[in-house]
C-alpha cells in the first residue's frame, strides 16, 4: 500500500496537517476518504478525477490529488512521488478558487520539492492519511482493524 507524506518546513511545521486542521469537518472527512481510496491502488491506476497530473512549465512534475466538498467547491493537494511504488509527497494544500491558475500553488510546490532535493527539509507519514487512521465526523480517531 502507498503511503502519503507530507512536506515539513525548516520550522518543524507540517504545512499539510495545518491546512488539514483548518477544515471543515467535511473536508477532512473528503480529504481522508480520497487519500484512502488512492492509497489502496498502484499509482499506475489512479485515474482522472481524485487524481491529475499537472501540465504547464511552472507545475512539470506534479500531480494533483482532487477533493470536492461540497459539490461544487474545489481543493487541491499538489505533490509528487518519491518513488511510485513506495510513496506521493503532498506539498501544498489550497482551495482551487483562491489560485484558479495555479500561479502561486505550483509555485509554492516547486520550491518545496526543490528543497527536498536538497535536503533542505523533510517529509513524515501524514497523520491524517496513514493506514488505520478514520474520520469519524468530528475528529481523526485511531482503530484497529479487525479489533
Amino acid at each position: 500500500m502507498l503511503s502519503f507524506r507530507c512536506y515539513v518546513s525548516l520550522d518543524g511545521e507540517d504545512e499539510v496537517q495545518r491546512w488539514y486542521d483548518r477544515q471543515t469537518p467535511c473536508v477532512r472527512g473528503a480529504t481522508s476518504a480520497v487519500l484512502e481510496a488512492l492509497g489502496r491502488r498502484p499509482p499506475d491506476l489512479w485515474r482522472r478525477k481524485p487524481y491529475g497530473i499537472l501540465r504547464g512549465s511552472s507545475c512539470l512534475g506534479l500531480g494533483e490529488i482532487r477533493i470536492e466538498e461540497p459539490r461544487g467547491v474545489h481543493y487541491r493537494i499538489l505533490g509528487c512521488f518519491d518513488d511510485p511504488a513506495v510513496a506521493f509527497i503532498l506539498l501544498y494544500a489550497f482551495a482551487k478558487d483562491e489560485d484558479q491558475a495555479y500561479e502561486i500553488s505550483c509555485s509554492v510546490a516547486q520550491s518545496r520539492r526543490n528543497d527536498l532535493e536538497q535536503d533542505h527539509a523533510f517529509t513524515r507519514t501524514c497523520r491524517f492519511a496513514s493506514p488505520g487512521w478514520r474520520y469519524d465526523g468530528s475528529r481523526v480517531s485511531r482503530f484497529l482493524y479487525g479489533a
